[in-house]
């Protein structure tokens, strides 16, 4: 069945509403070009779509004797060939390798987390169709003829501000497993290498100790407020710590049955 667009939304092609610009690598043969303030950076320095790490920085002479070009701050970063897939919004001027291209785009016409994350959708898109193929990148004329969907400037906004309250979410998910991860990691070390002198210590097979068993998808759905209780995987992140005392979640027998 094709998508509905809604009322009030159109579809336009990347060119309409932004310039996109190319980038480049000042000579490395000039050291003077290297020893200035303005970050340089290629696809190994985007972490994420929020993130930018330069690790070198050039000068105004260096942009002008090369191609590579000054992108202003909140604008996109398309990487387009090698590290195909990443977008990011650069927060801060920032100068470009060849991997790259600037999204420079009409702020009245696009929100700027909305545009990134519509663009990083149809990087990981094309990644995943073309895999096992020999392709090399994006060119800058496919890149100009994106086409994107595009809501009112306010219904862009609402989406941008629930899309960044997931970023958050999934942030602060993801540094509650490292710091449980790091506990136990630091308390298996120091436990298991003891004082000179502590003895009747030997490592075993855990198959040795216990039956591992494995257990199956709980749906959301085959969730109930009474039954047999039931621990679901996102839940050891988000309800439960270490040790599991009390279980909130049941399912019928039916569904439990089916999950063994």
């Amino acid at each position: 069945m094709q998508n509905v667009i809604p009322q009030g939304w159109i579809k336009c092609l990347l060119s309409e509403y932004a310039k996109i610009v190319g980038g480049g690598t000042p000579s490395t043969k000039n050291d003077q070009y290297w020893s200035g303030t303005i970050p340089w950076i290629t696809s190994a320095d985007i972490v994420d779509v929020n993130t930018i790490k330069p690790k070198r920085f050039i000068t105004k002479d260096a942009i002008s004797n090369s191609v590579t070009s000054l992108i202003p701050k909140n604008n996109v970063i398309f990487v387009s060939r090698v590290g195909l897939g990443k977008v990011a919004i650069n927060r801060f001027p920032l100068c470009i390798s060849q991997d790259s291209q600037g999204i420079i785009f009409d702020k009245n016409v696009f929100n700027l987390v909305y545009l990134a994350n519509c663009l990083s959708m149809l990087a990981q898109k094309f990644v995943h169709q073309n895999q096992g193929t020999a392709i090399k990148g994006i060119l800058k004329d496919d890149l100009a003829t994106l086409e994107i969907l595009c809501p009112p400037l306010l219904e862009q906004k609402l989406i941008a501000e629930i899309i960044s309250t997931w970023d958050r979410a999934i942030e602060t998910l993801g540094n509650l497993i490292d710091a449980k991860s790091n506990r136990f990691s630091w308390l298996l070390k120091t436990l298991t290498m003891p004082p000179s002198g502590r003895h009747g210590w030997k490592k075993i097979l855990l198959g040795d100790i216990g039956e591992i068993i494995k257990g199956k998808g709980i749906m959301r759905k085959d969730i109930v407020e009474k039954g047999i209780p039931c621990i679901r995987y996102a839940d050891l992140y988000t309800k439960y710590d270490f040790v599991v005392r009390e279980i909130d979640s049941f399912v019928a027998a039916k569904a439990a049955s089916s999950a063994q």
